[in-house]
């Protein structure tokens, strides 16, 4: 089953502390509201770790907690999937948003809280300290990529009767 994670928000991208996407408790499960925006695998994705206010006496880090949810979108369960993205590049993986309007999540040993409640801003950084590592490399093999294909144009290329490369010092 492939998920998502559902941190991104479209007012605070790089400052997912101030995330104002919230989760209530209710009778038998939790009830989400927020937008998350440029979710990589939302478009396909069958579920999300999301990422949302529990306490509202913070303002920081402090009161955020991670959800595993379903996506199983109705129509009229306050859980709405947004257009794709288009994006430059990196077109295998797509991105969509999420609108969550009292979307219900009922309490079940497979969904739910995630790790302890009002400590979810931990597990992000963590999985965002790993993933760094994986988006550099992409980066490197990119630049690597591209390099090449800016060298294969200059040699194949020319201006005003001469190659371009010639005129490079």
């Amino acid at each position: 089953i492939l998920g998502c994670f559902g941190l991104t928000e479209p007012n605070f991208g790089s400052d997912a502390e101030h995330l104002i996407t919230h989760a209530e408790r209710v009778e038998g499960g939790w009830k989400f509201f927020g937008d998350k925006r440029f979710i990589t695998n939302g478009p396909v994705a069958k579920g999300m770790v999301l990422f949302a206010r529990t306490d509202k006496t913070h303002r920081d880090r402090h009161g955020i907690s991670a959800f595993v949810i379903p996506l199983e979108e109705t129509g009229e369960n306050g859980l709405k999937r947004g257009k794709i993205e288009h994006k430059a590049g990196l077109h295998a993986a797509q991105m969509c948003e999420f609108t969550f309007n009292g979307y219900f999540v009922p309490d079940r040993p497979e969904y739910g809280l995630f790790g302890e409640l009002n400590q979810g801003f931990r597990i992000a950084t963590k999985e965002l300290k790993s993933a760094r590592k994986w988006i550099a490399a992409q980066a490197v093999g990119l630049l690597d990529c591209a390099l090449k294909q800016a060298v294969l144009h200059a040699q194949g290329r020319a201006t005003f009767g001469k190659p371009l490369k010639s005129r490079s010092s």
